[in-house]
């Protein structure tokens, strides 16, 4: 009997477990069909609607482009390269003069200033000269007594005071033995020495350097001050041996200073033909001083330049260094950047010429080519050179 029961109960358990999964598998139906119901509904109401291709193409075509890079690119063509030298040098005034003193003596008078320009022969710089002076008196005398002299030895030879007619050995010799000669040379002498206490400019210029003032005593061959002609300026600047074959003699220079902002066109004036320990050789080039802004010391910039004809000239943005290799990315027709390796041969400020790698006409992208990939999509939002265009990727 307890068996029996024991089924009953059993089998209840079990009929009461399967009306519970019935039950659950129903209201799980239920939601799943509202589900499909509510997607068939929300389809049908989408498809009574009329659809646009156009904006549909354009809305997917702006969702591409937003992730392509842009790129800006320029047409490669053969033009004339400006090929250059490029330096660092320092100017010289194409005259310098160290004025000094050729006597001893106190200065009486200072006309000059640092900065000052001065005229060829202006006076710079006076020396007490009474002791010249007085010495040039005397000989003046001593001239006065020889001539006398000489005029006594005429008479006494019975010649009259034409000595235009005399024998000219004949003249010397009275002369000589009057002191008429000696008297003369000690008169030149004596004004001579009058002269070097009164310094002058030997060349137009500006006074450097002075360092000296009235009632200074100074001594023969001292130096008073330093006298640049600034009107020009040398410009000294090395460069390696293997540039020197593009530099000549007459060669146009163009100089910039580097505490100006200005440049200077100049020429080649004098090449050392010696090579130094560095592997360097000295140029000089010479130019003027239009404005007056060049001072002696000032640092500069040389550029040398020489016109190729003829070339495949990239700008120096195009060039980029892959693997150790140079490359230049260029557009195609299907809007992809193809990676092309190149060799550069000349080089200036801002551009290469290319002798292998590319051919004529090719775009070359030249801006957003850093982070480009071997035929990687782009869209070209502009040209430099051929005009500006958009060309999209598809």
């Amino acid at each position: 009997m307890e068996r029996v029961l024991y089924l009953v109960s059993l089998i209840m358990m079990i009929l009461n477990t399967i009306r519970l999964f019935i039950h659950s598998f129903i209201s799980s139906l239920h939601w799943v069909m509202g589900g499909i119901i509510y997607c068939f509904l929300v389809l049908l109401t989408f498809s009574c609607q009329k659809a646009d291709p156009e904006k549909e193409a354009e809305s997917v075509k702006r969702s591409y482009e937003a992730y392509l890079p842009e790129v800006t690119v320029t047409k490669l063509e053969r033009q004339d390269f400006n090929k250059e030298v490029l330096s660092n040098g320092t100017l010289q005034a194409f005259r310098k003069a160290e004025i000094r003193s050729e006597v001893a003596g106190v200065i009486t008078a200072v006309n000059i200033a640092n900065g000052q320009r001065v005229t060829a022969g202006s006076r710079l710089v006076s020396l007490d000269d009474s002791e010249a002076s007085q010495n040039l008196k005397r000989s003046q005398v001593s001239l006065d007594q020889a001539a006398i002299e000489l005029e006594d030895q005429l008479i006494n030879h019975q010649f009259d005071f034409d000595t235009t007619t005399m024998n000219q050995e004949v003249l010397r010799n009275l002369k000589i033995k009057s002191g008429y000669s000696t008297a003369l040379l000690d008169l030149q002498e004596a004004r001579h020495e009058l002269s070097k206490t009164r310094i002058n400019a030997p060349f137009p210029g500006r006074v450097a350097d002075l360092d000296v003032k009235v009632y200074n005593h100074v001594s023969a061959g001292d130096e008073i001050c330093k006298l640049i002609d600034d009107s020009k300026f040398e410009v000294v600047f090395p460069v390696i041996e293997s540039e020197i074959a593009l530099l000549q003699k007459g060669q146009a220079v163009q100089v910039s200073p580097y505490a100006i902002n200005a440049s200077y066109n100049g020429t080649i004036t004098a090449i050392n033909p010696l090579v130094d320990e560095n592997g360097l050789i000295q140029v000089k080039a010479l130019i003027d001083n239009s404005d007056g802004k060049l001072i002696e010391g000032l640092n500069v910039r040389v550029a040398i330049r020489q016109e190729v004809e003829g070339q495949l000239v990239i700008p120096k943005e195009a060039l980029l260094q892959r693997d150790g290799r140079q490359v230049v990315f260029t557009l195609m027709e299907d809007s992809t950047a193809y990676w092309n390796y190149v060799e550069v041969g000349f080089e200036n400020a801002d551009s290469y010429t290319v002798t292998d790698g590319l051919e004529e006409n090719q775009l070359i992208i030249i801006e957003g080519n850093i982070n480009l990939a071997h035929e990687s999509k782009v869209i070209q939002k502009g040209s430099v050179g051929s005009g500006s265009s958009t060309q999209t990727a598809p």
